[in-house]
């Protein structure tokens, strides 16, 4: 398991269409299995999670993302888990490593293209 927490400036609905329009960099198998939104109080929130095949372990791999906005701030919050070969330790981590690597070069890159605006 791999975890990723960041925070930038702007909205979910910003920062949810941003990774929907770069998806693809995810992972050619990577899909949304499932998302939720809503909000409490002046507080906002999203999840969602993602699959994808990982051809190098031979097994799919998961990245859940949660996502927290609170006026012009978002806490994002992402952590991968894939299967493994090991039956008493992990063996392959590295799909879920890689999976988690991809979202993070793809947030890194909203932040600064959202810097220069």
């Amino acid at each position: 398991m791999a975890k990723y927490e960041t925070e930038v400036t702007g909205t979910i609905n910003d920062i949810s269409e941003y990774i929907s329009r770069y998806e693809s960099e995810l992972g050619l198998s990577a899909e949304v299995v499932d998302a939720a939104t809503g909000s409490i109080g002046d507080v906002t929130y999203m999840t969602a999670t993602y699959e994808r095949y990982a051809y190098l372990g031979g097994n799919r791999s998961s990245l859940s993302i949660t996502m927290l906005q609170h006026g012009n701030k978002v806490r994002i919050i992402a952590i991968s888990a894939a299967g493994s070969t090991g039956v008493i330790i992990k063996i392959n981590h590295w799909s879920e490593d890689a999976f988690l690597q991809a979202f993070v070069e793809l947030i890194e890159r909203y932040k600064k293209e959202n810097e220069a605006r």
